[in-house]
C-alpha cells in the first residue's frame, strides 16, 4: 500500500484497479485545487486541527500562552481551510461545492465558531467573511 503525498489517496501500486482509482481522484483533486486553492489531504488536516486549536482557543482554554490576533486569526483560517478541504473530498472534488469564502461564513454562522473561540477571533473572521446558513450546528460538512 501506497499513500499519495498529494492527494493523501491510499491504495494498491500494485493493483490496476487501485491505480485507475488513484488516477481518476488525484485528476479530480487537481482541478478542485485548481478551482478552490489549497486542499489538505487528511493526515495535514489532522495536523493542522491539532496545532491550531490550542491557538484559537487560548483564552477559553486558559492555555497561558499569548497570541497576536492575527496569529489567532491565520491559525483559524488555516483550520477553517481544512474543514473545508474535507468538505470538497465529501463532494468527490466536485467543483459545484461552495467556495471558501461562503463556507467560511457557513461556519461562522455556528454558534461553535461565532462563541466558543476566542471573541476577538470570532468578530474579526465574521467581519472578514460574514455568517450564511447552509451548515447545520456541529457539522463541518457542506450538503449537496
Amino acid at each position: 500500500m501506497v499513500t499519495c503525498e498529494e492527494c493523501g489517496l491510499t491504495y494498491a501500486e500494485d493493483i490496476a484497479s487501485d491505480v485507475r482509482k488513484h488516477s481518476r481522484r488525484h485528476e479530480k483533486y487537481l482541478l478542485a485545487c485548481e478551482h478552490f486553492g489549497v486542499l489538505f489531504p487528511y493526515k495535514e488536516r489532522e495536523r493542522i486541527k491539532d496545532r491550531t486549536s490550542p491557538i484559537i482557543h487560548a483564552q477559553k482554554w486558559n492555555t497561558g500562552r499569548e497570541f497576536s490576533l492575527q496569529e489567532k486569526r491565520a491559525a483559524a483560517v488555516e483550520q477553517i481551510r481544512a474543514y473545508f478541504s474535507r468538505s470538497v473530498e465529501s463532494w468527490d472534488y466536485s467543483l459545484s461545492h461552495p467556495p471558501f469564502k461562503e463556507y467560511a461564513a457557513m461556519l461562522l454562522n455556528q454558534k461553535r465558531w461565532s462563541e466558543d473561540i476566542d471573541p476577538d477571533v470570532a468578530q474579526l473572521l465574521i467581519k472578514e467573511f460574514g455568517q450564511l446558513p447552509g451548515i447545520p450546528e456541529g457539522h463541518t460538512y457542506c450538503k449537496r
